[in-house]
């Protein structure tokens, strides 16, 4: 993983992209923050798994429940529970992890114009509590056209961007008929 000490300074909004960022990376990041003490995690695309977090946590510690009682969770199934969350969330100096920020907001049922309105809510918030919090967001490209402009949007709001590097296609030989 990733050397992420140096931002775990206020001011900073750390934004972690692509399809690894939101799971693998994501679960290696919470465990990291939750060996260092408490920390507040928003899961908005139930990416948060326990036993790949205990996994994690074994490798570092044999304090494992410890570190783990150091999480304090909140899953958000809508885009209006995200912003919900992120406005009821305590701006102090413990960590903020959003894992899958736009996973609710790439939902085609919810309606572009409302999807876009949410998002500037919870950039807004984002925008507040990083005066005095250290926050780390994960997100993941859009999976159709019409969303490509939320990612940007968070992307262009962070101090700091990490990216997946593209996977690589895997060559085959062809079949013989």
């Amino acid at each position: 993983m990733m050397n992420l000490a140096p931002y775990l300074d206020t001011n900073t909004l750390v934004v972690l992209c692509g399809a690894q960022a939101v799971t693998h990376k994501a679960n290696r990041l919470v465990a990291w923050l939750a060996l260092r003490g408490p920390l507040e995690v928003i899961d908005a695309g139930n990416r948060l798994q326990p036993y790949c977090l205990a996994h994690f946590l074994r490798e570092h510690t044999t304090e494992t429940e410890t570190c783990a009682q150091h999480i304090h969770l909140q899953r958000a199934f809508t885009a209006h529970q995200v912003v919900a969350a992120l406005e009821a969330a305590p701006a102090f100096s413990t960590p903020l992890v959003v894992l899958d920020l736009l996973a609710t907001f790439y939902d085609e049922t919810l309606p572009l114009p409302q999807a876009r309105v949410l998002l500037r809510h919870s950039l807004a918030h984002l925008e507040r509590l990083r005066q005095t919090t250290p926050l780390f967001i994960t997100v993941r490209p859009p999976p159709s056209p019409a969303r490509r402009g939320f990612f940007e949007a968070v992307c262009h709001s962070a101090s700091v961007i990490f990216l997946d590097p593209e996977p690589t296609p895997v060559l085959s030989q062809p079949r013989l008929l």
